[in-house]
């Protein structure tokens, strides 16, 4: 099953990890289009994220 729908798929892209300046506007953004109008996050603790998240992308810290 999973390969003809893998023969339908005509363009595959790879997307690079974030870099830690990335991560920052990527939560900050969210956060702002959700409501939130002061940090979330203090700069200590979006710095001390898993830097799986910035090498592997989103998908690693989805697993």
């Amino acid at each position: 099953m999973l390969a003809a729908l893998d023969q339908r798929i005509a363009v595959r892209y790879a997307l690079a990890g974030m870099t830690p300046a990335d991560t920052a506007d990527y939560i900050g953004h969210h956060a702002k289009v959700a409501g939130r109008t002061d940090p979330l996050f203090s700069d200590d603790a979006i710095t001390g994220l898993d830097p799986v998240w910035w090498t592997q992308g989103q998908a690693a810290c989805a697993v």
